[in-house]
Protein backbone atom coordinates (compact mmCIF):
# COMPACT_ATOMS: atom_id res chain seq x y z
CA UNK A 1 0.00 0.00 0.00
CA UNK A 2 1.47 2.96 -0.84
CA UNK A 3 0.07 4.59 3.11
CA UNK A 4 2.57 2.00 4.40
CA UNK A 5 5.13 2.78 2.01
CA UNK A 6 5.01 6.61 3.39
CA UNK A 7 5.31 5.54 6.84
CA UNK A 8 8.00 2.85 6.13
CA UNK A 9 10.08 5.89 4.86
CA UNK A 10 9.46 8.06 7.34
CA UNK A 11 10.29 5.54 9.96
CA UNK A 12 13.42 4.10 7.93
CA UNK A 13 14.86 8.07 7.11
CA UNK A 14 13.82 9.83 10.15
CA UNK A 15 11.60 11.87 8.49
CA UNK A 16 8.46 14.01 10.09
CA UNK A 17 5.51 13.64 7.68
CA UNK A 18 2.87 16.22 9.77
CA UNK A 19 4.97 18.52 11.55
CA UNK A 20 5.48 19.89 15.05
CA UNK A 21 2.62 21.44 17.40
CA UNK A 22 2.85 23.60 19.93
CA UNK A 23 4.96 21.62 22.15
CA UNK A 24 7.30 21.62 19.39
CA UNK A 25 6.69 17.44 19.40
CA UNK A 26 5.22 15.74 16.35
CA UNK A 27 1.22 16.41 16.21
CA UNK A 28 -1.81 18.57 15.13
CA UNK A 29 -2.37 21.08 17.51
CA UNK A 30 -3.62 19.28 21.00
CA UNK A 31 -3.22 15.65 19.56
CA UNK A 32 -0.10 14.08 19.03
CA UNK A 33 1.76 11.78 16.19
CA UNK A 34 2.84 8.54 17.17
CA UNK A 35 5.83 9.74 14.60
CA UNK A 36 10.00 8.56 14.93
CA UNK A 37 11.59 11.99 14.33
CA UNK A 38 15.24 12.78 13.39
CA UNK A 39 17.81 13.87 16.34
CA UNK A 40 17.00 17.29 16.27
CA UNK A 41 16.73 20.26 18.27
CA UNK A 42 12.96 22.21 18.05
CA UNK A 43 11.44 25.10 18.80
CA UNK A 44 8.09 26.72 18.44
CA UNK A 45 6.12 29.90 18.69
CA UNK A 46 2.26 30.49 18.68
CA UNK A 47 0.73 33.62 19.31
CA UNK A 48 -3.40 34.15 19.34
CA UNK A 49 -5.94 36.29 20.09
CA UNK A 50 -9.95 34.60 21.98
CA UNK A 51 -12.35 36.05 22.72
CA UNK A 52 -15.41 34.46 25.77
CA UNK A 53 -18.86 36.06 25.41
CA UNK A 54 -19.75 38.09 28.21
CA UNK A 55 -20.79 36.71 31.72
CA UNK A 56 -23.80 38.12 33.41
CA UNK A 57 -24.24 41.74 34.62
CA UNK A 58 -21.13 42.84 32.52
CA UNK A 59 -20.58 44.82 29.23
CA UNK A 60 -18.82 43.16 26.72
CA UNK A 61 -16.69 39.65 25.89
CA UNK A 62 -13.28 38.84 27.80
CA UNK A 63 -10.61 39.16 25.37
CA UNK A 64 -7.07 37.15 25.65
CA UNK A 65 -4.01 37.24 23.93
CA UNK A 66 -2.14 34.18 24.43
CA UNK A 67 1.40 32.81 23.33
CA UNK A 68 3.58 29.16 23.83
CA UNK A 69 7.24 28.75 23.55
CA UNK A 70 8.54 25.76 23.45
CA UNK A 71 12.02 23.39 23.18
CA UNK A 72 12.22 20.01 22.04
CA UNK A 73 15.05 18.01 22.00
CA UNK A 74 15.12 14.16 20.60
CA UNK A 75 18.04 12.30 21.14
CA UNK A 76 16.73 9.55 19.38
CA UNK A 77 14.05 8.75 17.06
CA UNK A 78 11.80 7.14 19.30
CA UNK A 79 12.43 9.58 22.69
CA UNK A 80 11.20 13.11 22.65
CA UNK A 81 11.46 15.31 25.30
CA UNK A 82 10.22 19.05 25.24
CA UNK A 83 9.68 22.29 27.90
CA UNK A 84 6.58 24.38 26.95
CA UNK A 85 5.83 27.90 28.83
CA UNK A 86 2.21 28.86 28.33
CA UNK A 87 1.32 32.61 28.51
CA UNK A 88 -1.72 34.75 28.66
CA UNK A 89 -3.30 38.14 28.88
CA UNK A 90 -6.57 38.19 29.62
CA UNK A 91 -8.71 41.81 29.70
CA UNK A 92 -12.11 41.21 31.78
CA UNK A 93 -15.00 43.59 30.33
CA UNK A 94 -16.71 46.01 33.27
CA UNK A 95 -19.05 43.77 35.68
CA UNK A 96 -19.95 46.88 37.55
CA UNK A 97 -16.41 47.43 39.38
CA UNK A 98 -14.75 48.74 36.10
CA UNK A 99 -12.56 46.95 34.04
CA UNK A 100 -10.34 43.93 35.34
CA UNK A 101 -6.88 42.22 33.48
CA UNK A 102 -4.41 39.70 34.78
CA UNK A 103 -1.37 37.24 33.16
CA UNK A 104 -0.47 34.03 33.72
CA UNK A 105 2.85 31.92 32.88
CA UNK A 106 2.93 28.18 33.39
CA UNK A 107 5.75 25.77 32.38
CA UNK A 108 5.06 22.25 31.04
CA UNK A 109 7.55 19.37 30.92
CA UNK A 110 6.96 16.39 28.88
CA UNK A 111 8.64 12.71 27.44
CA UNK A 112 7.55 10.79 24.72
CA UNK A 113 8.03 7.20 23.70
CA UNK A 114 6.94 6.11 19.90
CA UNK A 115 7.13 2.57 19.12
CA UNK A 116 6.13 1.62 15.31
CA UNK A 117 3.55 -1.72 15.64
CA UNK A 118 3.66 -2.23 11.34
CA UNK A 119 4.20 -0.86 8.42
CA UNK A 120 1.06 1.95 8.83
CA UNK A 121 0.12 1.88 12.88
CA UNK A 122 2.65 3.34 15.27
CA UNK A 123 1.95 4.02 18.82
CA UNK A 124 2.91 6.33 21.74
CA UNK A 125 2.91 6.81 25.29
CA UNK A 126 3.98 10.49 27.04
CA UNK A 127 4.20 11.02 30.65
CA UNK A 128 4.26 14.93 31.63
CA UNK A 129 3.64 17.57 34.53
CA UNK A 130 2.12 20.96 34.34
CA UNK A 131 3.13 23.39 36.88
CA UNK A 132 0.45 26.54 37.42
CA UNK A 133 2.29 29.49 37.99
CA UNK A 134 2.13 31.57 41.63
CA UNK A 135 4.35 33.18 43.59
CA UNK A 136 5.47 30.60 45.60
CA UNK A 137 7.49 28.02 44.79
CA UNK A 138 6.18 25.60 47.36
CA UNK A 139 2.54 26.02 46.27
CA UNK A 140 3.44 25.51 42.51
CA UNK A 141 4.91 22.32 43.47
CA UNK A 142 1.65 21.37 45.54
CA UNK A 143 -0.67 22.23 42.35
CA UNK A 144 1.80 19.86 39.89
CA UNK A 145 -0.76 18.48 37.70
CA UNK A 146 1.33 15.05 36.26
CA UNK A 147 -0.52 13.66 33.05
CA UNK A 148 -0.12 10.33 31.03
CA UNK A 149 -1.10 9.72 27.45
CA UNK A 150 -1.51 6.92 25.34
CA UNK A 151 -1.74 7.67 21.65
CA UNK A 152 -2.02 6.03 18.54
CA UNK A 153 -1.42 6.71 14.50
CA UNK A 154 -2.04 5.03 11.35
CA UNK A 155 -1.58 6.72 7.73
CA UNK A 156 -2.98 5.44 4.29
CA UNK A 157 -1.86 7.83 1.24
CA UNK A 158 -1.59 11.17 2.37
CA UNK A 159 -4.53 11.05 5.16
CA UNK A 160 -3.00 10.83 8.70
CA UNK A 161 -5.39 9.70 11.90
CA UNK A 162 -4.45 9.98 15.45
CA UNK A 163 -6.01 9.57 18.70
CA UNK A 164 -5.46 9.45 22.07
CA UNK A 165 -6.45 8.63 25.20
CA UNK A 166 -5.54 9.49 28.50
CA UNK A 167 -5.91 10.67 32.52
CA UNK A 168 -4.86 14.26 34.39
CA UNK A 169 -4.43 14.18 38.11
CA UNK A 170 -5.07 17.68 38.01
CA UNK A 171 -4.03 19.81 41.64
CA UNK A 172 -4.18 23.08 39.95
CA UNK A 173 -6.72 24.20 42.51
CA UNK A 174 -3.94 24.57 44.84
CA UNK A 175 -2.34 27.46 42.90
CA UNK A 176 -5.57 29.69 43.07
CA UNK A 177 -5.76 33.03 45.06
CA UNK A 178 -8.12 33.61 48.21
CA UNK A 179 -11.36 33.52 45.80
CA UNK A 180 -13.49 35.27 48.25
CA UNK A 181 -13.15 38.46 46.78
CA UNK A 182 -12.46 37.56 42.89
CA UNK A 183 -14.63 38.59 40.49
CA UNK A 184 -15.87 36.64 37.69
CA UNK A 185 -13.96 37.47 35.15
CA UNK A 186 -10.80 36.46 36.92
CA UNK A 187 -12.46 33.26 37.38
CA UNK A 188 -13.10 32.63 34.22
CA UNK A 189 -9.32 33.55 32.89
CA UNK A 190 -7.50 31.07 35.90
CA UNK A 191 -7.84 28.10 33.58
CA UNK A 192 -7.53 26.08 36.83
CA UNK A 193 -9.67 23.25 37.87
CA UNK A 194 -10.69 21.14 41.36
CA UNK A 195 -11.31 17.51 39.34
CA UNK A 196 -9.17 15.48 37.40
CA UNK A 197 -9.78 14.92 33.87
CA UNK A 198 -10.10 12.09 31.74
CA UNK A 199 -8.29 13.04 28.07
CA UNK A 200 -9.90 11.96 24.97
CA UNK A 201 -9.10 13.24 21.39
CA UNK A 202 -9.09 12.59 17.64
CA UNK A 203 -7.38 14.19 14.97
CA UNK A 204 -6.66 13.62 11.34
CA UNK A 205 -4.12 15.68 8.16
CA UNK A 206 -4.15 15.74 4.85
CA UNK A 207 -0.91 16.48 2.78
CA UNK A 208 -0.35 17.71 -0.15
CA UNK A 209 3.03 18.64 -1.19
CA UNK A 210 4.58 21.11 1.56
CA UNK A 211 1.22 21.82 2.71
CA UNK A 212 -0.37 19.80 5.88
CA UNK A 213 -4.35 20.42 6.80
CA UNK A 214 -5.35 19.46 9.87
CA UNK A 215 -8.67 18.87 12.06
CA UNK A 216 -8.74 17.72 15.48
CA UNK A 217 -11.51 17.88 18.53
CA UNK A 218 -11.50 16.56 21.88
CA UNK A 219 -12.79 16.67 25.23
CA UNK A 220 -11.27 16.81 28.96
CA UNK A 221 -13.42 15.07 30.65
CA UNK A 222 -13.74 16.61 34.30
CA UNK A 223 -14.23 13.60 37.24
CA UNK A 224 -14.97 13.76 40.50
CA UNK A 225 -16.96 14.11 43.74
CA UNK A 226 -19.27 17.18 42.28
CA UNK A 227 -17.69 17.33 39.00
CA UNK A 228 -19.80 19.11 36.45
CA UNK A 229 -21.66 17.38 33.24
CA UNK A 230 -20.09 16.70 30.06
CA UNK A 231 -20.92 19.42 28.06
CA UNK A 232 -19.24 21.50 30.96
CA UNK A 233 -16.15 20.19 30.38
CA UNK A 234 -13.73 21.73 28.18
CA UNK A 235 -14.30 21.04 24.96
CA UNK A 236 -12.27 22.02 22.20
CA UNK A 237 -12.11 21.51 18.31
CA UNK A 238 -9.43 22.99 16.05
CA UNK A 239 -8.74 23.51 11.96
CA UNK A 240 -5.51 24.60 10.75
CA UNK A 241 -3.16 24.85 7.95
CA UNK A 242 0.72 24.09 8.17
CA UNK A 243 3.18 25.30 5.32
CA UNK A 244 6.74 23.80 5.76
CA UNK A 245 8.26 26.69 4.25
CA UNK A 246 11.56 24.88 4.25
CA UNK A 247 13.69 21.99 5.74
CA UNK A 248 14.15 23.92 8.82
CA UNK A 249 10.90 26.05 9.07
CA UNK A 250 7.42 25.77 9.45
CA UNK A 251 4.50 28.32 9.46
CA UNK A 252 0.87 27.62 10.45
CA UNK A 253 -2.55 29.11 10.88
CA UNK A 254 -5.57 27.92 13.33
CA UNK A 255 -8.64 28.44 14.71
CA UNK A 256 -10.53 27.15 17.34
CA UNK A 257 -13.80 27.10 19.29
CA UNK A 258 -14.93 25.34 22.56
CA UNK A 259 -18.58 24.95 22.35
CA UNK A 260 -18.60 23.74 26.07
CA UNK A 261 -21.52 24.59 27.82
CA UNK A 262 -20.16 27.80 30.49
CA UNK A 263 -20.18 26.35 33.93
CA UNK A 264 -21.18 28.94 37.29
CA UNK A 265 -18.75 31.26 38.16
CA UNK A 266 -19.48 32.16 41.61
CA UNK A 267 -17.66 32.46 44.67
CA UNK A 268 -18.92 28.84 45.81
CA UNK A 269 -18.55 27.38 42.97
CA UNK A 270 -15.92 24.68 42.00
CA UNK A 271 -13.35 25.68 40.02
CA UNK A 272 -13.53 24.46 36.41
CA UNK A 273 -11.18 25.57 33.18
CA UNK A 274 -12.91 27.97 30.57
CA UNK A 275 -11.45 28.10 27.42
CA UNK A 276 -12.09 30.71 24.83
CA UNK A 277 -15.24 30.70 22.71
CA UNK A 278 -13.58 31.00 19.48
CA UNK A 279 -9.56 31.69 18.94
CA UNK A 280 -7.37 32.18 16.13
CA UNK A 281 -3.67 31.49 16.13
CA UNK A 282 -0.48 31.40 14.48
CA UNK A 283 3.09 30.13 14.89
CA UNK A 284 6.34 29.14 13.71
CA UNK A 285 8.39 26.21 14.20
CA UNK A 286 11.69 25.50 13.28
CA UNK A 287 14.15 22.71 13.56
CA UNK A 288 18.08 22.44 13.79
CA UNK A 289 19.40 18.52 13.00
CA UNK A 290 21.75 17.11 15.84
CA UNK A 291 25.01 15.50 14.61
CA UNK A 292 25.12 11.66 15.21
CA UNK A 293 28.61 11.65 14.60
CA UNK A 294 31.58 14.49 15.62
CA UNK A 295 33.04 16.39 13.00
CA UNK A 296 36.45 15.25 11.75
CA UNK A 297 38.85 17.35 10.30
CA UNK A 298 40.23 16.45 6.66
CA UNK A 299 42.49 18.89 4.44
CA UNK A 300 40.61 19.67 1.31
CA UNK A 301 41.69 21.54 -1.36
CA UNK A 302 39.05 24.57 -1.53
CA UNK A 303 36.18 25.95 -0.18
CA UNK A 304 34.16 24.20 -3.29
CA UNK A 305 35.28 20.91 -2.17
CA UNK A 306 34.88 21.58 1.51
CA UNK A 307 31.18 22.23 0.91
CA UNK A 308 30.52 18.99 -1.13
CA UNK A 309 32.42 16.92 1.34
CA UNK A 310 30.07 18.45 4.07
CA UNK A 311 26.71 18.20 2.30
CA UNK A 312 26.63 15.76 -0.60
CA UNK A 313 24.02 16.24 -4.00
CA UNK A 314 20.72 15.31 -3.47
CA UNK A 315 18.18 14.42 -6.34
CA UNK A 316 14.47 13.72 -6.23
CA UNK A 317 12.57 10.90 -8.23
CA UNK A 318 9.09 12.16 -9.64
CA UNK A 319 6.64 9.30 -11.15
CA UNK A 320 3.86 9.14 -13.13
CA UNK A 321 2.12 6.26 -13.73
CA UNK A 322 -0.06 4.90 -16.36
CA UNK A 323 -2.58 1.94 -16.57
CA UNK A 324 -3.50 0.44 -19.52
CA UNK A 325 -6.69 -0.15 -19.47
CA UNK A 326 -7.17 2.56 -17.11
CA UNK A 327 -9.41 1.36 -13.72
CA UNK A 328 -8.97 1.85 -9.95
CA UNK A 329 -5.96 0.10 -8.66
CA UNK A 330 -3.90 0.33 -5.29
CA UNK A 331 0.00 1.00 -6.73
CA UNK A 332 3.05 0.71 -4.66
CA UNK A 333 6.26 2.34 -6.22
CA UNK A 334 9.81 1.00 -4.24
CA UNK A 335 13.31 2.24 -5.28
CA UNK A 336 15.75 -0.37 -4.19
CA UNK A 337 19.67 -0.25 -3.93
CA UNK A 338 22.13 -1.35 -1.83
CA UNK A 339 19.73 -4.03 -0.48
CA UNK A 340 16.75 -1.36 0.97
CA UNK A 341 13.71 -0.39 -0.43
CA UNK A 342 12.21 3.21 -0.10
CA UNK A 343 9.06 3.98 -0.95
CA UNK A 344 7.83 6.79 -3.36
CA UNK A 345 5.04 8.73 -1.26
CA UNK A 346 1.91 9.86 -3.27
CA UNK A 347 1.09 13.12 -4.56
CA UNK A 348 -2.45 12.53 -5.84
CA UNK A 349 -3.64 10.65 -8.34
CA UNK A 350 -0.92 8.31 -10.15
CA UNK A 351 1.72 10.62 -9.55
CA UNK A 352 4.48 9.67 -6.85
CA UNK A 353 8.01 11.36 -5.35
CA UNK A 354 11.23 10.39 -3.87
CA UNK A 355 12.91 13.46 -2.49
CA UNK A 356 16.81 13.43 -1.22
CA UNK A 357 17.82 10.42 -3.40
CA UNK A 358 21.76 10.01 -3.30
CA UNK A 359 23.13 9.77 -7.28
CA UNK A 360 23.75 6.69 -9.02
CA UNK A 361 22.70 3.19 -9.97
CA UNK A 362 19.11 1.92 -8.79
CA UNK A 363 16.08 -0.33 -9.30
CA UNK A 364 12.31 1.03 -9.85
CA UNK A 365 9.67 -1.17 -9.03
CA UNK A 366 6.26 -0.64 -10.00
CA UNK A 367 3.23 -2.59 -8.83
CA UNK A 368 -0.66 -2.55 -9.31
CA UNK A 369 -3.54 -5.03 -8.83
CA UNK A 370 -4.26 -7.03 -11.93
CA UNK A 371 -1.12 -5.19 -13.84
CA UNK A 372 2.26 -6.37 -15.09
CA UNK A 373 5.10 -5.60 -12.62
CA UNK A 374 7.17 -2.99 -14.10
CA UNK A 375 10.85 -3.30 -12.81
CA UNK A 376 13.43 -0.57 -14.12
CA UNK A 377 16.89 -0.18 -13.78
CA UNK A 378 17.51 3.54 -13.36
CA UNK A 379 20.67 6.08 -12.99
CA UNK A 380 19.70 8.56 -10.40
CA UNK A 381 21.29 12.41 -11.36
CA UNK A 382 23.19 14.24 -8.75
CA UNK A 383 20.96 16.79 -8.78
CA UNK A 384 17.45 18.00 -9.18
CA UNK A 385 14.41 16.20 -10.52
CA UNK A 386 14.39 13.27 -12.61
CA UNK A 387 11.16 12.87 -13.94
CA UNK A 388 9.46 9.44 -14.80
CA UNK A 389 6.22 7.99 -17.00
CA UNK A 390 5.59 4.31 -16.38
CA UNK A 391 2.88 2.55 -18.18
CA UNK A 392 1.43 -0.84 -16.40
CA UNK A 393 -0.48 -3.38 -18.81
CA UNK A 394 -3.46 -5.54 -17.49
CA UNK A 395 -2.22 -8.77 -16.56
CA UNK A 396 -3.91 -11.82 -18.51
CA UNK A 397 -6.54 -13.28 -15.85
CA UNK A 398 -8.57 -15.53 -18.24
CA UNK A 399 -9.98 -15.50 -22.04
CA UNK A 400 -12.28 -16.42 -23.82
CA UNK A 401 -11.34 -16.62 -27.58
CA UNK A 402 -12.52 -18.38 -31.02
CA UNK A 403 -14.21 -18.47 -34.69
CA UNK A 404 -17.46 -17.61 -36.02
CA UNK A 405 -18.26 -19.84 -39.36
CA UNK A 406 -21.21 -20.64 -41.05
CA UNK A 407 -22.03 -24.40 -42.03
CA UNK A 408 -20.53 -24.36 -44.90
CA UNK A 409 -17.26 -22.92 -43.56
CA UNK A 410 -17.20 -19.33 -44.09
CA UNK A 411 -15.17 -16.74 -41.87
CA UNK A 412 -18.92 -14.42 -40.46
CA UNK A 413 -18.47 -10.86 -39.22
CA UNK A 414 -20.29 -11.76 -35.43
CA UNK A 415 -20.99 -9.57 -32.67
CA UNK A 416 -19.76 -11.81 -29.07
CA UNK A 417 -21.83 -10.09 -26.19
CA UNK A 418 -20.92 -11.49 -22.01
CA UNK A 419 -23.00 -11.62 -19.76
CA UNK A 420 -23.56 -10.60 -16.46
CA UNK A 421 -20.38 -8.08 -17.54
CA UNK A 422 -22.03 -6.68 -20.30
CA UNK A 423 -18.95 -6.80 -22.53
CA UNK A 424 -19.07 -6.63 -25.84
CA UNK A 425 -16.84 -7.24 -28.92
CA UNK A 426 -16.90 -8.20 -32.75
CA UNK A 427 -14.82 -10.97 -34.55
CA UNK A 428 -12.45 -9.66 -37.20
CA UNK A 429 -12.67 -10.42 -41.04
CA UNK A 430 -11.78 -13.97 -40.38
CA UNK A 431 -14.44 -14.26 -37.84
CA UNK A 432 -11.65 -14.36 -35.14
CA UNK A 433 -12.39 -12.93 -31.78
CA UNK A 434 -10.52 -12.58 -28.58
CA UNK A 435 -11.74 -10.68 -24.77
CA UNK A 436 -10.32 -10.63 -21.46
CA UNK A 437 -12.78 -11.56 -18.52
CA UNK A 438 -11.77 -11.90 -14.88
CA UNK A 439 -12.29 -16.04 -13.87
CA UNK A 440 -15.81 -16.98 -13.29
CA UNK A 441 -19.66 -17.97 -14.72
CA UNK A 442 -20.42 -16.43 -17.79
CA UNK A 443 -23.42 -16.54 -20.75
CA UNK A 444 -21.65 -15.96 -23.77
CA UNK A 445 -23.85 -14.89 -26.80
CA UNK A 446 -22.48 -14.95 -29.97
CA UNK A 447 -24.89 -13.06 -33.16
CA UNK A 448 -24.52 -12.52 -36.80
CA UNK A 449 -26.97 -10.91 -39.60
CA UNK A 450 -28.86 -13.53 -41.13
CA UNK A 451 -28.02 -16.05 -39.09
CA UNK A 452 -29.50 -17.97 -35.81
CA UNK A 453 -28.10 -16.49 -32.65
CA UNK A 454 -26.23 -19.00 -29.96
CA UNK A 455 -25.49 -18.97 -26.68
CA UNK A 456 -23.19 -20.87 -24.51
CA UNK A 457 -22.94 -21.00 -20.60
CA UNK A 458 -19.16 -21.36 -19.59
CA UNK A 459 -16.85 -21.44 -16.46
CA UNK A 460 -13.51 -20.21 -16.75
CA UNK A 461 -10.38 -20.55 -14.05
CA UNK A 462 -7.84 -18.35 -13.33
CA UNK A 463 -5.27 -17.92 -16.31
CA UNK A 464 -7.55 -20.33 -18.44
CA UNK A 465 -8.23 -19.57 -21.93
CA UNK A 466 -11.30 -21.01 -23.59
CA UNK A 467 -11.18 -21.69 -26.91
CA UNK A 468 -15.38 -21.14 -28.51
CA UNK A 469 -15.48 -21.89 -31.70
CA UNK A 470 -19.06 -21.59 -33.24
CA UNK A 471 -21.02 -22.56 -36.30
CA UNK A 472 -24.04 -20.52 -37.43
CA UNK A 473 -27.37 -21.45 -39.05
CA UNK A 474 -28.66 -19.21 -41.67
CA UNK A 475 -32.14 -17.60 -39.79
CA UNK A 476 -33.94 -15.51 -38.54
Amino acid sequence: MVGAGILASSLAEGQTIVGSAYDALPGLYRVPVAELAPSRLSGALSVGYGITEAQPSETGPHQRLSFSAAVSVVPMPRLQLSVRSDGRYDRHPDDGHGQDSGSTLAPTIAARWVEPVSAIVALGVEVGVWLPGTESLSTTLDAASPHALLFATARWGPITLTTLSGYRIDRSGAASPDLAGTRAGDRLALGLSDFDAGLVAIGMAYFLGPSRLFVEIGDDILLGSGAPAFLESPLHATAGARYQVSDSWTFELLASASPSKRPALGAADPLIPVEPLLAALAGIRVHWPVATQPARSLPVPDAEARRERVQPKLASIQLSVQLAPAKPATITATLSRGGRDYPLASRGGNEFELADVQPGSATLRVTADGYHESVTSIEVPETGAQRLDIELQAALRAQIRGLVRSLDGRSLRAHIRIEPLALVGDTDADGFFELDVPPGKYAVTVEAEGYRAQKRDVVLERDAVLVLNTDLLRGP
